[in-house]
């Protein structure tokens, strides 16, 4: 395992509160794959989500609806879009 500190995901994210959002986002479906898949993850969810979205493995964007604003995890190919 890599480490990293909390100025390294301000680097790629400067708002902590939307990177706290889109990575605990990513936890709840790396642990909900690894569930169905009857897989056992070499470390915890929340550290894999953090690494990714650190290295900038993690597509997201914003969804802007009437007011309520949501974040959206989509597969495909690593990406930022803010």
């Amino acid at each position: 395992m890599e480490r990293f500190t909390v100025d390294d995901l301000w680097k790629v994210m400067p708002n902590k509160y939307k990177a706290i959002v889109i990575a605990s986002k990513e936890a709840r479906k790396i642990a909900r794959e690894a569930r169905e898949k009857g897989v056992k993850l070499p470390l915890k969810p929340t550290i894999m989500a953090l690494e990714r979205l650190i290295k900038g493995e993690i597509k997201w964007r914003l969804v802007r609806k009437t007011k309520v604003r949501k974040v959206v995890i989509s597969e495909g190919p690593a990406g930022r879009n803010r």
